[in-house]
């Protein structure tokens, strides 16, 4: 077997996610023995991840913000709310994902409740995850920043 990119030359290696073959040179590009081609694609692939985690927090914001207000959260009496007030609610919404992924992978699962008992445990996450999130956020859109500084260069 030859090398894919040279096809002079013989193939010492293969690429992980292809099997194409790789010469020496091909071969020690990158970390693993990958092709130029699957590397990109996996960048890609990892770019467009990072595009739809931030989508769904700007997302999950967007709709805690509209819907805070009818569920009374973070009122001041019936008064007009402020700027800073309208960031929180869309701050808060945004990072109940992050929060919720958190306590989903320290709770234990196979509970066996009551239909009660599991609309009271998601209220309770729910609320733990919007507090959680807040402080998990900035930690997540720093590394997804620096994912994407990364694979960019």
């Amino acid at each position: 077997m030859n090398c894919n990119n040279h096809t002079e030359v013989v193939a010492v290696a293969t690429c992980n996610e292809c099997n194409k073959g790789l010469c020496k040179e091909c071969a020690n590009i990158y970390t693993i023995p990958i092709c130029t081609e699957c590397n990109d694609r996996l960048k890609s692939q990892e770019k467009f991840s990072i595009y739809k985690s931030i989508g769904i927090s700007i997302f999950c914001g967007i709709l805690f913000w509209i819907f805070a207000p009818k569920l009374g959260l973070f009122m001041e009496n019936g008064k007009e709310l402020t700027l800073g007030i309208h960031l929180l609610q869309f701050y808060a919404g945004a990072g109940i994902i992050w929060g919720w992924n958190i306590l989903t992978r320290i709770t234990p699962s196979g509970w066996i409740l009551s239909i009660y008992a599991w609309i009271l445990l998601w209220i309770f996450k729910f609320f733990i995850s919007m507090i959680i999130g807040m402080f998990v956020l900035p930690v997540v859109l720093c590394i997804y920043l620096y994912r994407y500084i990364k694979l960019s260069r």
